[in-house]
């Protein structure tokens, strides 16, 4: 599928609160708190007028609330709780204002490596993202728990949640967080190449014999996928 795909989408995200919030149907998965779901919020988006609009991505049939209000702010102090997240951040241009990460977020090396942690994904380290006073938290919906989401939206924190079930959907979470960090241009060069690799993909397996594949992801007992999740388009797509 090409590294673009593989590195911006192979991690779950949602978008939830804010400028972009895609809404799974039905409830989160229980892991150590709730999974994040779907939960209207507010986020500045630079330079656009107010709206509130809700719109359907035909590519994958997830649903996106978008709410935002006007501040003609951009975020000058990010903090990313989803290592892929943080690493789209680093490739649209916006590293420089990433104050914080989690533990687990270690591309780009040489970038995030004295970039503040706190935490894991998981269990973030609440205290210290606070003390960091970021004006915007990009978040993920498997991979966080709705507690602290919730807990940093009452603080007056902005924050972007994001969670692509389909490669196709990682091409519109990297515009949605451009949009939302004011790196629109990159990320539309980004999601380009994500389409792009799509593309390719689908046509070197188009007239072949699929294989049917099962993909294990848990043991004791063991756990696959099933058919509504991103690794499971990713295999659909290279046949």
């Amino acid at each position: 599928l090409g590294e673009a795909a593989r590195r911006h989408g192979a991690v779950l995200l949602h978008r939830d609160p804010q400028p972009v919030v895609a809404v799974r149907e039905g409830r989160g998965v229980e892991r150590e708190g709730r999974a994040l779901h779907a939960r209207p919020a507010r986020l500045p988006l630079a330079g656009r007028t107010t709206f509130r609009a809700v719109r359907h991505l035909a590519e994958s049939g997830i649903r996106a609330r978008f709410y935002a209000t006007m501040s003609g702010a951009i975020p000058k102090r990010i903090v990313s709780l989803c290592p892929s997240i943080t690493e789209a951040l680093f490739d649209m241009g916006a590293g420089g204002r990433v104050v914080g990460v989690t533990e687990y977020c270690v591309h780009p090396a040489d970038a995030v490596a004295d970039v503040t942690k706190v935490g894991g994904s998981k269990l973030p380290d609440l205290a210290a993202l606070f003390g960091l006073e970021p004006d915007l938290v990009v978040m993920n919906e498997e991979e966080n728990r709705v507690e602290d989401f919730e807990e940093i939206e009452s603080r007056g924190i902005p924050v972007l949640n994001t969670f692509p079930k389909k490669v196709i959907d990682a091409a519109h979470m990297v515009r949605d967080i451009g949009r939302a960090v004011g790196c629109e241009a990159e990320s539309e060069r980004i999601a380009g190449e994500i389409e792009a690799a799509v593309a390719r993909a689908l046509a070197a397996n188009a007239g072949r014999v699929r294989l049917r594949a099962a993909c294990l992801i848990w043991m004791r007992p063991f756990m696959a996928l099933n058919s509504d999740t991103f690794i499971s388009d990713m295999m659909s797509i290279a046949g």
